[in-house]
Order: structure tokens, then sequence, then C-alpha cells
């Protein structure tokens, strides 16, 4: 079974500034949570040690380029997965959503909007429902926030 994930968060920052970071800097967006980076065709793969309750697992972050939508609304997809192929660390499907928040300028809202699927087959599903899936969601919120603070101490440090 597929578990659907969405989670927003909103940075200070304007529109046009967040997409041309993520744009230009995706490595730099994503900050010290990776361990290296190599720019691939059209986005970036991003090899990383999550923080994980137990130890740190490294983890593979495929981003692919940034897609706009409308004039307020950019995508960029992305996949994730344990780099050392564990069986057990779900794959990760999605995409980020940038979207500039026009009626609260200068504000933009970064969402993540995405699936996964436990692995382990109907196992792994009740295991999930049993309360792994807050684990995973919990990843994936603060993978969010990272990118936000990062975003923010970018634009600082650039002004």
């Amino acid at each position: 079974m597929e578990r659907h994930v969405s989670f927003n968060e909103r940075v200070d920052l304007p529109f046009r500034d967040v997409v041309d970071m993520l744009r230009t800097q995706p490595e730099a967006v994503l900050g010290a949570a990776h361990d290296a980076i190599a720019a691939v065709p059209g986005g970036a793969v991003v090899h990383m040690a999550m923080p994980m309750p137990s130890a740190p697992h490294d983890i593979d972050v495929v981003l692919g380029e940034v897609t706009a939508i409308d004039p307020h609304c950019v995508m960029i997809p992305m996949h994730w997965g344990h780099a050392e192929g564990a069986a057990w660390f779900p794959s990760i499907e999605g995409e980020i959503e940038v979207s500039d928040l026009a009626h609260a300028s200068p504000m933009t809202q970064v969402s993540f909007i995405g699936k996964y699927r436990p692995r382990f087959g109907v196992l792994g599903t009740i295991v999930d429902a049993a309360g792994t899936h807050y684990l995973a969601e919990q990843t994936i919120q603060s993978f969010l926030t990272a990118i936000c603070q990062h975003l923010t101490e970018l634009a600082t440090t650039d002004a």
C-alpha cells in the first residue's frame, strides 16, 4: 500500500529569489546535510546522511529539473532511497513545489507532495500502519524544514 504525504513550510523570501537559488545552487540549498554532490544533466544527485533514531543512514536524493508550472509556481521532481540499497528503507517519490504567496509578499511556500511504499509487502504495510509511518513522515518533514532553513541562510549570506 502506498502512503501519500504532503508537507508545507513557508520562508520569508521572494519567490524569484527562492527559484534562483534552487536552480543555481541545489547543493547549497541542501546545505550541511549532504556528504557529497555531483551535478547530473537536468538536476542533482545528493548523497547525504539523514539522522535516524537508531543510527545515521546514507540516503541518495535525486532532484530533477526545476520546471515552471505557471508564473507563480515551480515543481522539482524528487526521488530518494537508501544509498546502500537496504531493503527496509522505503523509496520516496514526489515533488518539491515552490509557490509564490503574493498576498503575503515577500513569502514563498515550499511543499513536498509525494508517496512512499513500505518495504516487505504486507508485513511492511502492517508495521508501517502500526507506527513506523510516523518515522518516514518525520524524516520527510525534517528534510523540507532543512531546505527552508538553508534557503534563508543562503539569502542572508548573499545579502
